[in-house]
């Protein structure tokens, strides 16, 4: 990258998102929705960032629309 240019930050809207702590969870510790950041980071609504250790996947509901709100 040139000195001075800025990178674009991108991130990913997903309204309806489910957390899971271990592959073969049955229950989420997190229904709702989430916004992932260029660099990985997962926020919650309300900016609670959830613990890395604690996150193993996250399921997506493709089916609705992922404009921000």
């Amino acid at each position: 990258m040139r000195s001075g240019a800025r990178s674009e930050t991108r991130h990913q809207w997903l309204p309806e998102a489910a957390i899971y702590d271990e592959a073969a969870a049955d229950e989420p510790l997190y229904e709702d929705p989430v916004l992932i950041h260029a660099d990985g980071r997962l926020e919650l609504e309300g900016n609670r960032p959830p613990s890395p250790a604690a996150v193993h996947h996250v399921d997506v509901n493709d089916d609705v629309d992922r404009s921000p709100p």
